[in-house]
C-alpha cells in the first residue's frame, strides 16, 4: 500500500490530466461547431479553416472560452440570416 502523500500526489496528477483533457475536448468541439456553422452560412468567409481554428483555440484557453462561446453564437446567427439582409 502506498503512503498517503504519494496517493494524494497521484490523485492531483490524475485531476490535472483530466482537466487538460477536458479543455482539449472543449477546443475540439468549438472547432467542429465553428466549422459546421461556417460551412452552413450563406456568407462567403475567407480563411474558413483559420476562423474555425481560432475559435477552437479560444475554447482550449480557460479564460477565453466565454469569448469562444460568443463567437459561436454570432456564427449561429449568421448561419440563419440571409446574405443580403443587411446590405
Amino acid at each position: 500500500m502506498l503512503p498517503k502523500s504519494e496517493v494524494d500526489e497521484a490523485l492531483v496528477g490524475i485531476l490535472e490530466i483530466s482537466q487538460k483533457a477536458a479543455r482539449v475536448g472543449r477546443g475540439l468541439a468549438f472547432f467542429v461547431v465553428a466549422a459546421l456553422l461556417l460551412s452552413a452560412s450563406p456568407h462567403h468567409v475567407e480563411a474558413f479553416w483559420t476562423v474555425a481554428l481560432a475559435i477552437g483555440l479560444l475554447g482550449v484557453m480557460g479564460s477565453s472560452a466565454r469569448i469562444g462561446q460568443i463567437c459561436l453564437a454570432i456564427l449561429a446567427v449568421l448561419a440563419v440570416l440571409p446574405a443580403g439582409l443587411y446590405s
